[in-house]
């Protein structure tokens, strides 16, 4: 086996057992291990490289790993849910595989290296947004950094039911992607590939004024700064384009404006089409395809709701809350 390559071996049950033999990949002080890697400008997809820690010993991708035309960043494949998890920093384990990005024509290299005195690549400012349910998650990651250029385009995920959550440049769908920090606000795509109830979580990083998530379907905004959990119920006919990160307090016009509201047992409806409630545990308890304007609703529980009107130019959600 040759340094740095990796192998596949397949093996039909637990009772087979391949056996390898040789001296372990190590790395004395002050050596280094490079991989050159391939670059392709014609094809985004084509830019991706998939290599891996070839040594007995975790590494740290700002510590111990050198880039050069590299983007600084990386995805590891999330075996249990069939998808990809995208990173900015953080431990590749001993043996484990990753995918990373060539950015420019020529000399593409990742290097390995153990040197007494480390260079450390600085963080910037970032927000890790993880969205999920029960059939796993799903991540983004938006970097203010206006020294960092491209981005880190998604992976598809071999799990097809996973929601995706993104942020778009050039139509092109990306799973890191830097930001100038003058930025006002940023859109953030959600593609659910199915009914259900979902949360957002945010991890922070960086100091910021102001920092909100706007829901532009339920006309909820979220501070940041002060909360890292969002829930909401979403479908796969939804538009995607659900969410936008605002970097300053100022109001935000709402698309979908509010179409019902409830007059003690009634719920009044200024929509056409057919009108689905929705509880929190994403289960429709409602439907009335010809309203006439109003819908009892003196049999709900005390809960917050969503209520969905769909007709053939669009689909509307809001949510209310029933005393």
């Amino acid at each position: 086996f040759e340094k740095g390559r990796g192998y596949l071996v397949s093996y039909q049950n637990e009772d087979n057992v391949a056996e390898f033999k040789g001296n372990l990949n190590y790395l004395a002080e002050g050596e280094s291990h490079q991989i050159d890697l391939n670059h392709y400008p014609e094809n985004i997809l084509a830019q991706f490289n998939l290599i891996g820690n070839p040594f007995a010993f975790d590494l740290t991708w700002k510590n111990d790993v050198d880039i050069n035309n590299v983007y600084d960043g990386f995805a590891t494949l999330d075996a249990i849910n069939g998808g990809y998890v995208y990173k900015e920093n953080g431990t590749i384990k001993a043996g484990e595989g990753f995918m990373v990005r060539t950015n420019e024509t020529g000399n593409n290299y990742i290097r390995f290296t153990k040197a007494s005195r480390r260079s450390y690549r600085a963080e910037s400012n970032s927000i890790n947004i993880i969205a999920s349910n029960n059939k796993g998650s799903d991540n983004v990651i938006i970097r203010f950094d206006d020294e960092v250029k491209s981005g880190f385009p998604k992976l598809a995920n071999f799990n097809e039911r996973l929601a995706n959550i993104y942020v778009k440049e050039e139509n092109v769908n990306y799973g890191i992607l830097n930001f100038n920090t003058a930025i006002d606000e940023i859109p953030l795509y959600f593609d659910a590939k199915e009914m259900g109830t979902y949360t957002l979580t945010f991890d922070v990083k960086g100091d910021y004024e102001n920092l909100y998530l706007l829901d532009k379907m339920t006309g909820e905004k979220v501070n940041l700064l002060l909360e890292n959990e969002y829930s909401f119920i979403a479908n796969s006919n939804d538009d995607t384009e659900r969410f936008i990160i605002k970097m300053d307090n100022s109001q935000q016009a709402i698309n979908n404006s509010h179409f019902v509201y409830v007059s003690g047992e009634e719920l009044i409806i200024n929509a056409e089409g057919t009108i689905q409630i929705i509880d929190m545990m994403g289960r429709v308890v409602i439907t009335e395809e010809y309203h006439n304007g109003s819908i009892n609703i003196g049999e709900l529980n005390n809960a917050a709701f969503i209520v969905r009107c769909v007709n053939e130019k669009e689909v509307r959600t809001q949510k209310i809350v029933v005393l």
